[in-house]
């Protein structure tokens, strides 16, 4: 004896056998099927469908009167039904093919992964009359692995270039100290500062390359304050009409009540300026670039970002717009569609960088031939900070004093410089390589010491267990940290130590004396 299973909206003059080894009822067999969250798809040997459950009706569009009758590959992509042809006759054969994972096509021609198995359905002679076709609808699964994976190859990058700016930044500071110094010294004649000026401005562009990777890797030391990003894009106004060419047209819908960000100003000043330049490349013959700025709440979570207020900055383009392909690797660094590779660098990993080092998420949007937006979300402003002291060249001015000074740094050139520059500066400097020779100095010095400017991140001890050790026989021991990682400095002032600074690397002279100064007189 066995039990049919019939089509879903149909007689049941065409239903096809199957083993009854649970004597189940045709009934209750339709029940399950229909009641299935998997779409379950039976076919004959030739390959037109026999029965279509709801799930498959949701999962593809199409109601059961549509697909019943057809061939199974009016559901399956050109390019895989070589591969579902394969798998249907492995099937037809006896063979059961366990879960793959592939591509089908929807009511509406869009593509979306799924995961099959194919199994023999037997008559109870043992012959092969049919296939069930059990599946879901993987997408969003899919789409999670791929952003994960993606994540992963930022992160791994991020650590790098964070690596490579420190480094770099090391040589910086040593360079410009020394240039300075050589600047504020008595001329011979004005050749020689004019080569200064020249190492100076070499310096400059080195520390903004350096800023890049740190902004890229989230590491870069920002000034945040609050900023009103109406405001910002209207003072920008100017600049982009230099940088748009006279046949773009620059449109800003700009609300009055928008709520305040706290972030870097030069950093979103970066930000929108390159995205403008990008959007002036896609529209060689002219276009319109729109900047918008808008509130909104998140309700809920996002997988990105927790709920809550956020102001909505979105800057769109009618260029040339870009394919699936290229909008998928668009924040890679070196990544570039132009022609023999110029253009390629950190510009739009830069701005991703910007974006989530502020705490806010960023994506693209874009068609080709329609233009594309970057839409980029703040989390509404709710503090503000003190803007910084001013920099300068010159270290004469400074404050200096006669203090004693431990001085803790593990790269030789950092610390050479440091303490000339606070030797010339009246302060009475010991040095130390490494935690374990400041601790023997400290213990065995019998003069006080004023301050100890101690580095962070050193081998074997860092500057915060080197400061908890002083703790122990000096409990009032004034402290400064130095660091060129922002996230340290962070949690330095929050979680180490909230009353001791920290001085961010590369810093000028006269940021070390000033804020050596601040920390003695405080």
């Amino acid at each position: 004896m066995g039990s049919k299973i019939y089509r879903a909206y149909d007689a049941p003059e065409v239903g096809v056998l199957l083993p009854d080894a649970n004597k189940a009822s045709p009934d209750l067999l339709q029940a399950l099927v229909a009641s299935a969250e998997d779409f379950i798809i039976i076919a004959g040997t030739d390959g037109l469908i026999l029965d279509w459950n709801p799930a498959a009706e949701r999962s593809f569009g199409f109601t059961a009167m549509e697909a019943i009758g057809r061939d199974l590959d009016f559901m399956v992509p050109i390019d895989r039904r070589a591969e579902a042809t394969q798998y249907f006759g492995r099937a037809r054969r006896g063979e059961r093919v366990a879960r793959f994972e592939t591509m089908r096509v929807r009511h509406d021609g869009s593509a979306f992964a799924a995961a099959l198995t194919l199994s023999p359905l037997r008559a109870p002679d043992g012959e092969v009359i049919g296939v069930a076709v059990i599946g879901r609808d993987i997408s969003d699964q899919t789409r999670a692995a791929c952003d994960q994976q993606r994540s992963r190859k930022m992160e791994a990058i991020a650590l790098l270039a964070g690596g490579i700016a420190h480094d770099f930044n090391i040589l910086l500071l040593t360079m410009q100290f020394n240039a300075e110094r050589l600047r504020a010294a008595p001329a011979g004649d004005e050749h020689r500062h004019d080569n200064v000026d020249e190492i100076l401005r070499a310096i400059e562009r080195g520390q903004t390359l350096a800023r890049q990777l740190l902004t890229f890797s989230s590491r870069q030391s920002a000034a945040p304050r609050l900023v009103d990003l109406g405001e910002r894009i209207g003072a920008l106004q100017t600049q982009l009409q230099r940088i748009l060419p006279a046949n773009c047209a620059v449109v800003r819908q700009v609300p009055h009540a928008v709520w305040p960000v706290f972030v870097d100003p030069d950093q979103i000043e970066t930000l929108i300026l390159h995205l403008a330049g990008n959007a002036r490349d896609a529209m060689p013959y002219g276009g319109q670039l729109k900047i918008s700025v808008e509130n909104t709440v998140l309700e809920r979570p996002s997988e990105t970002l927790p709920a809550g207020d956020y102001v909505v900055l979105r800057i769109s383009d009618t260029g040339f717009g870009m394919p699936p392909q290229v909008v998928e690797h668009a924040f890679e660094p070196f990544f570039t569609t132009k022609e023999n590779g110029l253009g390629g660098g950190l510009g739009l990993a830069t701005c991703y960088g910007i974006v989530r080092q502020a705490g806010g998420d960023i994506g693209v949007a874009s068609e080709v031939g329609a233009g594309t937006t970057f839409t980029i979300l703040f989390p509404r402003g709710i503090e503000a900070v003190t803007e910084s002291i001013p920099m300068s060249r010159e270290i004469a001015s400074a404050p200096g004093g006669t203090e004693t000074i431990l001085l803790v740094e593990d790269d030789p050139m950092v610390l050479s410089v440091t303490s000339r520059i606070l030797t010339e500066r009246g302060y009475r400097v010991y040095t130390a390589a490494d935690g374990e020779q400041a601790t023997r100095f400290i213990l065995q010095h019998r003069q006080p010491i004023d301050l100890v400017l101690t580095d962070l991140m050193m081998p074997q001890m860092s500057g915060s267990e080197l400061v908890e050790r002083l703790d122990l026989s000096h409990p009032n021991l004034k402290v400064l940290y130095a660091t060129g990682y922002r996230d340290q400095a962070i949690g330095a002032e929050s979680l180490l130590d909230p009353d001791r600074p920290v001085l961010l690397k590369p810093y000028r002279p006269r940021d070390l004396l000033l804020k050596v100064r601040e920390v003695l007189d405080g």
